[in-house]
């Protein structure tokens, strides 16, 4: 029994480094979280959600008579937002992600960067730059658009009606 104790003793000794080593990293992931707003993603959804839920309701068309039934609508919406994208119910997986993809070591280096001018700087106009981005790409997207309308028509013209003559053609 007291070899069983001591056994016991040194397990919990040598797991307690790796156990706080854990909770150290499990707070800069924490910290990093925070520095790049990425507690914020949920709340930028949220606001995605209801504008397109709001655009859904427009496209309805509800006449004024209805609205008061609509505002009912939106509670619930708006509550099934505010339960589901809660940065409580998910903040555990997200630190698990951050920590499962950076070591502690690239994490607090990561952490160093972010308190920096640059990083700060680059937080700050990253939702500049992923808007800019996105602009550019959409801009290079429609000038392909027509090129890549030519090559489906094309395809279309030369297979569609070969396979149409062949399936609705009695068979001999």
């Amino acid at each position: 029994m007291h070899r069983l104790c001591v056994i016991l003793v040194a397990l919990v000794l040598t797991a307690s480094p790796v156990f706080a080593a854990s909770e150290k990293h499990q707070k800069l992931a924490e910290e990093l979280i925070s520095l790049t707003e990425g507690d914020k993603i949920l709340d930028s959804m949220k606001s995605q959600m209801a504008m397109i839920f709001a655009q859904f309701k427009a496209h309805l068309q509800i006449p004024e008579a209805q609205k008061a039934k609509v505002e009912g609508y939106d509670k619930k919406f708006q509550t099934i937002l505010d339960e589901e994208l809660d940065w409580k119910k998910v903040r555990s997986q997200y630190l698990d992600l951050y920590t499962s993809t950076f070591s502690e070591e690239e994490t607090k280096a990561i952490v160093d960067f972010y308190k920096s001018a640059a990083g700060k700087k680059l937080t700050a106009s990253m939702p500049n730059l992923m808007q800019q981005s996105l602009n550019i790409a959409r801009t290079h997207v429609q000038t392909i658009i027509p090129k890549l309308e030519e090559i489906t028509s094309a395809m279309e013209k030369e297979f569609a009606p070969q396979n149409a003559t062949q399936e609705t053609a009695p068979k001999k």
